[in-house]
């Protein structure tokens, strides 16, 4: 809402970051977004580089068009974690980084609060702020890689975001719901919530602001079906401060 209506109005702001001259690498994204940051480019005398097409990451080993070539082992979950790295290993590349030290970046990196699984409790929590629509899509496409076929899921999100699209992501995958509200001013009605997702045949429990119970009655109960604990950053950052019994900041 405040960078723009449109993806490639959000993408001309967000180019504005771009400097002069400077090496500008980018995902692969919707002709209109990489035509705003080519856009943006040629006004400063930037040359774009684009993933997928100048470098990457495949079968686990990263190539770019300067003709290096490496293995990597990427740390973090998901399959869209590979274009991160190989971003990631471009930039660093460019900023004098080693072949070796990009290694170990990439296979020692941790990320708090995205497709984050822990144990230590009598079944497995998986945490993710996915607070988007993309950032839903990329979970709902882990879970469904992973060995269960369903999981009871938690949301919390904001009333500034698409949330209907979001937890639409998950439709086939879940078995239970349960709605909790995060931690901000932004917080969606979780009575609003729990009446969408009632929608499709699945039990829904409507938590709200009660963290103590749902830690209690859902994150301690002893279940083999994993939860998933996914939403807004203000809803994982609380409770994943409660489940990991530490603080953290994380985003």
């Amino acid at each position: 809402h405040i960078l723009g209506s449109t993806l490639a109005d959000i993408a001309s702001e967000k180019a504005g970051i771009i400097k002069t001259g400077s090496p500008v690498f980018s995902a692969a994204g919707p002709d209109e977004v990489l035509s705003a940051i080519r856009r943006v480019s040629e006004t400063k005398s930037c040359e774009v580089e684009v993933c997928g097409r100048d470098f990457g990451i495949k079968e686990f080993v990263y190539w770019d068009k300067q003709g290096r070539e490496f293995k990597v082992e990427p740390a973090l979950s998901g399959g869209h974690q590979f274009e991160n790295c190989a971003l990631a290993v471009r930039a660093a590349l460019q900023a004098g980084a080693s072949v070796k030290g990009c290694q170990e970046g990439v296979k020692n990196v941790r990320w708090p609060g995205r497709l984050e699984v822990i144990e230590g409790y009598s079944r497995t929590v998986i945490m993710d702020c996915a607070h988007n629509p993309a950032g839903a899509r990329a979970l709902a496409n882990y879970l469904k890689n992973r060995p269960e076929e369903t999981f009871e899921l938690a949301v919390g999100v904001l009333n500034t975001k698409d949330w209907k699209q979001i937890i639409s992501k998950f439709n086939k995958l879940a078995t239970r719901w349960y709605v909790l509200r995060p931690d901000s001013i932004m917080a969606a009605d979780t009575r609003e919530v729990t009446e969408i997702l009632s929608g499709n045949g699945v039990k829904v429990v409507n938590f709200d602001s009660d963290y103590d119970s749902f830690m209690e009655q859902v994150v301690k109960a002893s279940s083999d079906k994993p939860l998933v604990i996914f939403g807004s950053i203000y809803l994982v950052g609380v409770l994943r401060r409660r489940i990991r019994g530490e603080v953290e900041y994380f985003w």
